[in-house]
């Protein structure tokens, strides 16, 4: 009794902000384009569609799809 003790421990739920390494293979963090920075693509895109039935339906997916309403059979529109 009385002898100290160590608990390791590791924070699963950490607030801090996760690294970014920079993958650029020719190490130019510029990119060629002046020192502007370019937005990233967009991997996903919002879809909406307004059924005859008066209601409106949201989807989200990758860019370039074609989706199509089950009820009335008319397509999304993307949203940019």
């Amino acid at each position: 009794m009385g002898e100290a003790f160590d608990i390791p421990w590791a924070d699963r739920f950490s607030i801090a902000a996760p690294v970014l390494l920079d993958t650029d293979e020719e190490g130019d963090s510029e990119g060629g384009n002046g020192g502007a920075e370019a937005a990233p693509a967009r991997s996903k895109v919002k879809y909406c569609h307004e059924c005859n039935e008066g209601r409106v339906l949201n989807v989200w997916g990758r860019p370039g799809l074609q989706l199509v309403c089950g009820d009335c059979g008319k397509g999304y529109k993307a949203n940019m």
